[in-house]
């Protein structure tokens, strides 16, 4: 369940960033590098729940830990920005997508080593 949730919450901010945000520049980088990688960690987190392997937990829990740096490193590009109109109209979506893979990140990180 909680992956379901890490996934509409991340493709969610993921699409909402690149359609509204990002230059063109950068778009690239972004959807075939960051958003693939995002699918392969939560592939790789459901393949070592269902089949217990332990150090592909370790690898999913450290991915979990770069995600959790990837979204606290948007969330504080979104609020100490120098250019006011760079998110003058996805302020506050983006907060709110930013913020809850985040805490399901946290969640899942946390239960997982119970």
């Amino acid at each position: 369940m909680l992956l379901k949730l890490d996934v509409f919450f991340f493709m969610g901010f993921s699409i909402q960033f690149v359609a509204l945000v990002i230059p063109s520049s950068q778009k690239a980088v972004h959807i075939f590098v960051a958003l693939p990688a995002t699918i392969i960690m939560l592939v790789l987190g459901w393949y070592a729940v269902r089949k217990e392997k332990r150090y592909a937990m370790i690898c999913f829990l450290i991915g979990l830990a770069i995600g959790i740096g990837y979204f606290i490193s948007k969330l504080v590009d979104i609020y100490t920005t120098n250019d006011p109109y760079k998110y003058i109209n996805s302020k506050k979506i983006l907060t709110w997508f930013g913020r809850f893979p985040l805490i399901v990140l946290y969640f899942f990180g946390f239960l997982s080593f119970f």
